[in-house]
């Protein structure tokens, strides 16, 4: 099941529906990317962001995902487990607008969203 979308409200939404049924959820805006994914029944949430791994034109950005609690992996995105726990959609929400707008430089009035459920 996908939905599009490009109202803001619909990150929240999209967030609850994905940390009850599991699956992934992805938001671009151009050609970079931030994805969520969850496992059903898991402990974390995976909160990734494309990285110059996949993506060369925007650089490394170890220093400016570090201050937001990312990870790099080597080969592959920028990376952070949340537990499911304390997932406030909220600040996830808070976060996700950080990047595109504090690391990719960005605006962050103009994006789309996919959700796949399991």
């Amino acid at each position: 099941m996908g939905i599009f979308s490009k109202k803001k409200p619909q990150i929240d939404t999209s967030l609850e529906k994905l940390l009850k049924k599991g699956g992934f959820m992805v938001v671009t805006i151009n050609d970079l990317y931030v994805q969520f994914a969850y496992q059903k029944g898991g402990e974390h949430l995976n909160f990734e962001a494309v990285s110059h791994n996949f993506l060369p034109r925007i650089g490394q950005k170890q220093e400016q995902f570090k201050s937001l609690g990312f990870e790099l992996d080597p080969k592959a995105n920028y990376f952070k487990l949340i537990p499911v726990n304390q997932a406030d959609i909220q600040k996830l929400i808070v976060q996700l607008e950080e990047v595109f707008t504090q690391v990719y430089r960005v605006s962050f009035a103009n994006y789309d969203i996919e959700l796949v459920l399991d």
